[in-house]
């Protein structure tokens, strides 16, 4: 799931390496985008129960990868890209298995 600083998301399902399925989406999601006088803030919610129907184990934890793009320019080459994890990649990618590591949800 790809959110924007105005709350418009892209989601949708992938296959290593690169095939992507952008007809497919979360039922269940909730989103919310704002630009503040700093930046932004993007949150996001996916039901447990759908993510249970992906097949996740969510005892076990699942694979995650988080990025953040940040745009200096009018062009799509004049990004920064920030990572959760360091892929050991020459270029940025995140669509590589070394971008994402395992997250466990915790009930509170």
């Amino acid at each position: 799931m790809e959110i924007n600083p105005n709350g418009y998301i892209l989601d949708y399902n992938a296959q290593f390496y690169r095939e992507f399925n952008y007809l497919w989406n979360f039922n269940h999601r909730a989103i919310v985008g704002k630009i503040t006088s700093t930046g932004y803030i993007v949150e996001g919610r996916i039901s447990l129960s759908e993510l249970k129907k992906l097949g996740l184990d969510l005892g076990k934890g699942f694979c995650l990868s988080i990025f953040r793009a940040d745009f200096t320019g009018e062009n799509e080459d004049s990004v920064i890209w920030y990572s959760w994890l360091n892929p050991h990649t020459q270029d940025p990618d995140f669509h590589v298995p070394s971008a994402f590591g395992k997250c466990k949800l915790k009930q509170l």
